[in-house]
């Protein structure tokens, strides 16, 4: 399956590079997105550059798992 996480803060909103999961990778996915705004958040993003979001901004985020068809 293919996803992809969006990352909506109070700054903008950041679509993360499609990733190719199979069924546990994805079951280790949605348990991460439980707890993400734990530690600072590092994603590369589908126009290829590199975003590092700290802590204090993922407290007033929300961060979604889209599943690609």
């Amino acid at each position: 399956m293919h996803v992809y996480l969006e990352l909506i803060t109070e700054f903008g909103t950041y679509t993360c590079e499609v990733l190719e999961v199979d069924e546990d990778q994805f079951l280790q996915l949605k348990d991460y997105v439980k707890s993400y705004h734990l530690e600072s958040f590092e994603a590369f993003l589908q126009d290829g550059s590199y975003m590092v979001v700290p802590q204090s901004t993922l407290y007033r985020s929300q961060l979604f798992i889209r599943i690609l068809e």
